[in-house]
């Protein structure tokens, strides 16, 4: 069979992002037309690269790129009405500061409307147009029967990929032939992709036949990279097989050490901000909290930090006096022993405006996992055996998984969590911790807080 052609997940974000990009310049110049009857005289002109690339941004931000939204229609629409969202909030506080008629409100408006518009319809377009007429990603998976079955279940609810029937190949990386055969199996069924599982049998003949397939075109990939790519998160599953923690603990990051001393200066910069806003804030929000309930206004709770150090977590108490005597492993979506006043400072975050004094003091940052209770950590290492990986780094305000799962609720929750929190452990960056920061602020300017 002649191997067709298949752009590869990050190939066919691209395409998409190159037809956004030219789709909201153009939306710039209908919105100049219509409400002045001239294009380029009615705006700056290093704004008309501002515009398409603020959407551009917001939408890297908030999600309009990864693999979910990209691939489902209907998920599309509301990740680029959260974008739309966001762009109307920043414009009306930037609006302000800029010289008068920069961006006049009518352009804005219409620049808007026909964006969202025009993304939308390109989203429909390109995946009808990828459905029928690209075809899909054929790979083969190498692995041990158990391993090659999880991962092809995996993929199958990926909707660029075709999973080539366990029954065909699953024996080729064990057969005495394997050279010929896997080869031969490659260029029979056309395979685009050869994922190569945890499990999967590279001796010296698998090992010459993988790197053959290579200069024939096939591509490669561990099976890590596949699903770190679709997912943003780390599989959990996979790990402990061949020296996986090995590859998690530190960080990927070039000029790590340079990194590190960004990440240190920008925690002492935004605590300090913080503490202030919260020093201007204090006095109202204490008596609040007194007029509605009896009890402290700070309340203080043991948390694990990094390398399973203990410290002392300061919160703006939320909850009626004495409620952490009834604690429970998980949090809860309606818990009734949360205030009237307590509901409103964790919608808007503000119960946890004094860890910026942890953050000043080093035992936490501004960016990293949730710290969690001594006994949540215990119970968690006890059914995750890599789950102190997770410590490897400071405990943060704002993390990766908090910014894409919530609160945990169930186990499943805590194991989703962990695959975002170890995704972060190993691809830390001055750039994820900016996308996290702003993705925070998204979320709490929609008072996601729970």
């Amino acid at each position: 069979m002649k191997k067709r052609l298949s752009p590869t997940p990050t190939q066919r974000k691209l395409m998409l992002a190159t037809g956004d990009a030219l789709l909201l310049l153009g939306a710039v110049g209908v919105a100049s037309l219509l409400w002045t009857g001239t294009v380029g005289q009615v705006i700056d002109r290093h704004l008309w690269l501002a515009l398409p690339s603020g959407w551009l941004f917001i939408g890297l931000i908030v999600g309009v790129y990864h693999q979910e939204a990209v691939g489902s229609f209907e998920r599309s629409l509301k990740a680029l009405l959260k974008c739309l969202l966001v762009i109307v909030a920043l414009y009306f506080v930037i609006y302000f500061f800029l010289p008068p008629k920069t961006v006049p409100r009518g352009v804005f408006l219409l620049h808007n409307v026909f964006s969202y518009g025009l993304l939308a319809g390109w989203r429909y377009f390109f995946l009808r147009a990828t459905e029928l007429y690209v075809p899909k990603r054929r790979c083969i998976i190498l692995g041990d029967r158990d391993e090659v079955d999880a991962i092809a279940t995996f993929l199958k609810r990926q909707p660029f990929f075709e999973v080539i029937p366990v029954a065909e190949y699953s024996d080729i990386s064990n057969s005495q032939n394997g050279k010929q055969d896997l080869l031969s199996f490659v260029d029979a069924h056309g395979v685009n992709e050869i994922i190569i599982g945890e499990t999967a049998d590279l001796e010296l003949e698998n090992r010459e036949s993988l790197l053959k397939a290579r200069e024939r075109g096939t591509l490669i990939t561990p099976v890590s990279h596949v699903y770190e790519n679709l997912t943003t998160r780390v599989p959990v599953d996979f790990l402990g097989k061949r020296g996986w923690p090995l590859v998690l603990i530190g960080s990927t990051a070039a000029d790590f050490d340079l990194y590190m001393v960004e990440k240190r200066l920008f925690d002492l910069g935004m605590s300090l901000l913080g503490l202030v806003g919260f020093a201007l804030l204090f006095p109202f929000v204490a008596l609040m909290i007194k007029l509605d309930s009896r009890g402290p206004v700070f309340y203080g709770q043991d948390r694990v930090g990094k390398a399973g150090n203990p410290f002392m977590v300061w919160k703006l108490r939320t909850m009626v006096a004495d409620a952490q005597k009834d604690e429970g492993l998980w949090s809860q979506a309606n818990d009734s022993r949360v205030t009237r006043v307590g509901k409103l400072l964790r919608k808007a975050r503000i119960d946890e405006l004094p860890q910026a004094w942890n953050v000043l003091k080093g035992e936490m940052s501004i960016v990293g996992p949730r710290p969690e209770r001594p006994q949540v950590v215990d119970k968690l290492e006890s059914e995750f055996p890599f789950y102190r990986l997770r410590h490897v780094v400071k405990p943060g305000m704002a993390g990766w998984a908090m910014v894409n799962r919530g609160n945990m609720l169930s186990f499943d929750d805590a194991k989703t969590r962990l695959e975002y929190d170890l995704y972060y452990v190993k691809h830390q960056c001055f750039w994820l911790d900016m996308v996290i920061v702003a993705r925070a602020i998204e979320q709490l300017l929609r008072l996601k807080g729970f």
